[in-house]
């Protein structure tokens, strides 16, 4: 369970960096306990969409308020060391979960009103080089601009994007954005 996963352990050397990425639904009040008494220096959340609906479509099943109640447990959160965990936003760029600047805007404003540290945007790569393929490169072309905007309006939260790094420096150079990442596997 992830409550053991998270259990405190003494052995640990205290220089040890862990970090846990959780789809936030299972951060009971007791696994959040844990994290406090662990040596946890970072948690990543994942998530699709900061739209409820299009959040559970993704996910099958209503769990966008139980994300919710995890994100908002971990406000403030300090580990062992009392020192303040990083939190970050893993975001898995899909087209039918992120559409449009509009969209990564609401994944920002949840990650500003939840003291986020950073948010991570991750493209899948596909495969061929079909009518389907370009469009879908056509969609993380404009999303990738719309995120260098968005990290502008927002740079108190670290901005990663992992895909092709040619994209990643376009977006920088043309935006005078500071996004840091690169190339997925």
């Amino acid at each position: 369970s992830l409550l053991d996963v998270v259990r405190p352990d003494p052995r640990l050397p205290d220089d040890i960096s862990i970090s846990l990425t959780t789809n936030g639904t299972l951060l009971t009040p007791a696994v959040v306990d844990n994290i406090r008494k662990s040596a946890i220096a970072k948690i990543g959340l994942s998530l699709e969409s900061a739209d409820r609906e299009r959040f559970n479509l993704n996910r099958g099943g209503p769990f966008f308020g139980r994300f919710m109640a995890g994100l908002r447990s971990l406000k403030g959160i300090q580990n062992r060391f009392n020192e303040t965990i990083y939190k970050d936003l893993a975001v898995t760029m899909l087209s039918d979960c992120i559409r449009n600047e509009d969209d990564i805007d609401a994944v920002y404003r949840l990650g500003a009103e939840h003291d986020i540290h950073g948010i991570t945007f991750q493209f899948p790569i596909s495969a061929g080089d079909n009518a389907a393929a370009l469009r879908e490169s056509e969609y993380i072309f404009e999303i990738a601009q719309g995120i260098a905007r968005a990290s502008l309006r927002y740079p108190k939260i670290a901005t990663f994007m992992q895909y092709r790094r040619l994209l990643l420096d376009y977006c920088n150079k043309k935006y005078g954005a500071n996004i840091s990442g690169g190339k997925t596997t």
